[in-house]
């Protein structure tokens, strides 16, 4: 007779907060309030957090002056004035306390807040409360991903990698009962570099999760669980393929419980499991001859099935499959993007050569670089193009450029390959010490190579070759318009042109636009596991963070990609991670840890490469926390002159800039501007601009470059610019424009992250420690407002407003209000989150 709203549960269990329904508290709050209205029934799946919402909503409901009253025996001495009545699991009720509920709604004012499954609002119990409109249903889902990501890094007490996060979500559907029991089960989870992250397979047999789902689907008849079964073991499914073999109400029961979903996928009705954890669970449950049988019967009964899903099911059934068909069925996976299928088809039949080269491709696209090079090592008789692809995979993922240099000499003919041109490209561009870039050739375009998983990569070099010869403008809109552009038949490369796009738009000045694309791109692909594709999510979080001057929000999306690293990832994209990170770590004042990452990188990086000066422009920004500042700014200078000269100019514009910033002389900014002369970065102008009125002192001209930094978002740069201005108009004796731009730049330091260099860049002895109300108050009388009202305005007596005008004038060196909007300019605007010093 009694339903409770409070349950009991374990310490651990309320460990987990209550995250992402502020919207349903809010809105279901206002509801209540309202005594006209229904009251409100919480509808759920098992797990999805009902009763914990219940049970927020009773102490909302207090403290807003309602009356949450649990039903019991005989609870009318509590309605004494307006009462929430509570009940936890409604459909659970029996006659007599239905009776009960019925009768006190149609005598008292009573609102009803309840609780119920998914699979329970057809019971009559549920039916009668909606028939008398005591009741609406408001349906709870699973949390969002940002939701997931949050109660993760509460239970957990630190960040979790967005791999994880996205995997989590896609098996659990937010699901917060389902996500407890996979974390609980802690054999997954680890933590790297203060990161934490979830791996290895499901076993939903040996977890809470299973036994939850078992008892989901115990209510089930046989023709019903064996409708699901055919489901999960072939989705997505056409839909009159299971009408062949299960029987139409079954399915439709399925559907309506939600167990299984519809949809239309080209122009074909198809069925899929409609919570990723059932088709573990079914999947798993399975006996292997009932296996067998539900395969056969799905090939004997299609007519509308692929040719890759016919030989799918037909392998899974255990017949015997010609090894043309598995090699033709395997392609179209890697056509369709599918590599870990076309793996799982190849497997089949390993030792036949065919099958073996189908094999290799797939495993090189998913950087599985050890039994590829195996596998194509063996094959004596290889063609130009597995040539190349053996190349691309010894020196991309494994590490030997000589090697791939070797290998791609041995098959090298009058007549090239478009693919073998590709791999003996990427190879002399990035394995060859010393590289001339100015001769250079692009890869053909992909249409060109036959090759699907080689072709993949094509268009990430020739991005990869613009970005470096200083044409980011060119790469962002290439890849915009989709002139540039990858499929994702190669991961890794797929996600590298991606980030190619992130680093054209920040190093062309388009960083408000750069940050927009990243901040929409809320997680890695749906089908996502592979760590390449969310480690450089992170990465372009953290470009964009660090180029806005935020260096201290950069550093975790950095620490994240690095976390999300392994063997897996190509050494290149792991070198341009570690050097990011060590960069950051070193301007943030942490340079033991960025020592570390950068022996592990120096470790990592083979000797000899064209890569091996950007390992030591970071070497260079890491020495100088201790390096005089002289013989830093000489050091870089050299390397930038080698930059130029190599044909790098992006590099040599980055490097020439910062020996400006360190020690700006009219050679340096001759040789930046000749590199930016054969740029298309409207950025890199503006560094060149800089650099050319810092060496010739013009401070006036150094402060019109800060503000356009400023206005495209690159504070950090903005800040540096002021600072100097501030410090070359002091030196010239103009103490009226040095106080006016290190009132700016105080401004400015509230919006990025200072770097903590030894030589300061940013320190000015002379800086003016306006304080914060002092600030306030002259922000007021710069624009006219007299003392009185400045007082009313900030809750201030007028002799204190007063006060804190006379010191702040001594602090400017002005005599009046009159003359303090020259000195502090116009108010500061709101600014978006997106400007670093250097990268």
């Amino acid at each position: 007779m009694t339903a409770s709203y409070l349950v009991e549960r374990s310490a651990d269990e309320r460990n987990w907060p209550l995250v992402g329904r502020s919207d349903d508290q809010r809105q279901i709050i206002s509801r209540l309030a309202r005594s006209d209205e229904p009251g409100v029934l919480l509808v759920g799946e098992s797990g999805v957090g009902k009763t914990r919402l219940l049970d927020s909503l009773v102490l909302l409901c207090r403290a807003e002056g309602m009356n949450p009253v649990e039903l019991t025996q005989d609870p009318q001495d509590d309605m004494s004035r307006d009462s929430v009545l509570v009940v936890d699991d409604l459909d659970q009720l029996d006659p007599a306390a239905t009776a009960l509920l019925h009768r006190l709604c149609a005598t008292t004012r009573i609102r009803i807040l309840a609780t119920c499954r998914s699979d329970a609002v057809a019971s009559p119990v549920v039916v009668g409360f909606y028939r008398q409109r005591l009741v609406e249903a408001r349906r709870l889902d699973g949390l969002d991903r940002s939701a997931v990501a949050e109660l993760l890094s509460a239970v957990l007490g630190g960040p979790v990698d967005g791999l994880s996060v996205d995997r989590l979500c896609r098996l659990t559907r937010g699901n917060p009962l389902f996500l407890r029991q996979l974390v609980e089960a802690g054999t997954n989870v680890d933590r790297v570099d203060g990161i934490w992250r979830w791996r290895g397979p499901v076993m939903p047999g040996q977890s809470g999760v299973g036994n939850l789902v078992t008892r989901r689907l115990a209510t089930l008849t046989p023709g019903q669980h064996l409708a699901l079964a055919y489901v999960a073991h072939a989705e997505p499914v056409a839909l009159d393929t299971l009408e062949a073999v299960a029987d139409l109400a079954d399915l439709e029961f399925l559907e309506q419980e939600r167990l299984v979903h519809i949809e239309r996928l080209d122009g074909r009705l198809t069925a899929s499991i409609s919570h990723p954890l059932y088709g573990e669970v079914v999947r798993a449950a399975t006996q292997p001859t009932d296996r067998a049988s539900i395969y056969r019967r799905l090939v004997l009964a299609t007519t509308s099935a692929t040719h890759l899903q016919t030989v799918r099911w037909r392998l899974a059934a255990g017949d015997r499959v010609a090894s043309a068909e598995i090699v033709s069925a395997a392609n179209e996976a890697l056509d369709r993007c599918e590599a870990p299928l076309a793996e799982q088809l190849a497997r089949h039949l390993p030792t036949d050569p065919t099958v073996r080269l189908v094999l290799a491709r797939a495993l090189v696209a998913q950087d599985k670089a050890v039994e590829a090079e195996s596998l194509l090592s063996s094959m004596s008789d290889a063609s130009q193009d597995t040539a190349a692809l053996r190349a691309l995979n010894l020196f991309w993922n494994l590490r030997r450029p000589q090697d791939a240099a070797a290998v791609i000499a041995r098959a090298r003919s009058s007549t090239d390959t478009p693919a073998l041109q590709l791999a003996a490209t990427a190879v002399r561009t990035f394995g060859t010490p010393d590289v001339s870039w100015h001769d250079l050739i692009a890869p053909q375009s992909p249409e060109r190579i036959q090759d699907v998983v080689i072709a993949g990569a094509a268009d990430p070099l020739r991005a990869y070759l613009a970005l470096f010869q200083g044409r980011p403008k060119l790469v962002a809109d290439a890849i915009a318009d989709g002139r540039f552009s990858a499929s994702r038949s190669w991961a890794s490369m797929s996600a590298a042109l991606a980030a190619c796009r992130i680093q054209g738009l920040v190093t062309s000045g388009r960083l408000h636009e750069a940050t927009e694309l990243v901040a929409s791109r809320d997680s890695a692909p749906a089908d996502c596991d592979v760590p390449t594709e969310a480690a450089l999510l992170a990465f372009e979080r953290g470009t964009c963070e660090a180029w806005s001057g935020r260096l201290g929000r950069a550093l975790p999306h950095f620490r994240e990609a690095r976390a999300l690293v392994d063997e897996h990832v190509p050494f290149p994209i792991r070198l341009y991670l570690g050097t990011e990170l060590a960069g950051c770590l070193s301007s943030l004042g942490l340079p033991a840890e960025a020592r570390a990452v950068l022996d592990e990188l120096t470790e990592l990086l083979p000797a000899g490469l064209a890569l091996q000066p950007h390992l030591e422009f970071t070497a260079i920004r890491l020495d100088a926390q201790t390096a005089d500042v002289e013989q830093t700014a000489a050091r870089i200078e050299a390397l930038a002159t080698r930059y130029q000269s190599a044909g790098r100019y992006a590099n040599a514009v980055e490097a020439f800039y910062y020996a400006a910033l360190l020690r700006p002389t009219s050679r340096v900014a001759t040789a930046l501007r000749a590199c930016v002369d054969r740029c298309d970065s409207d950025l890199f102008r503006l560094m060149a601009d800089h650099a050319e009125a810092a060496a010739t002192s013009r401070y006036g001209e150094v402060f019109t470059v800060a503000a356009a930094f400023e206005r495209l978002g690159y504070y950090g740069m903005a800040l540096a610019a002021t600072v100097q201005a501030a410090r070359l108009a002091a030196t010239a004796g103009e103490e009226r424009d040095a106080t006016r731009f290190r009132v700016h730049a105080a401004r400015l330091r509230h919006l990025c992250d200072e770097p903590r260099t030894r030589w300061r860049l940013h320190e000015d002895s002379s800086s003016v420690p306006l304080s914060i109300r002092e600030r306030e108050v002259c922000e007021l009388a710069a624009q006219g407002i007299d003392n009185d009202l400045i007082a009313e305005r900030l809750g201030l007596t007028r002799k204190t407003i007063a006060n804190h005008l006379h010191r702040a004038y001594k602090k400017l060196g002005v005599r009046g209000r009159d003359q303090l909007r020259d000195v502090l300019g116009p108010a500061p605007e709101p600014v978006s989150s997106a400007g670093p010093l250097l990268r």
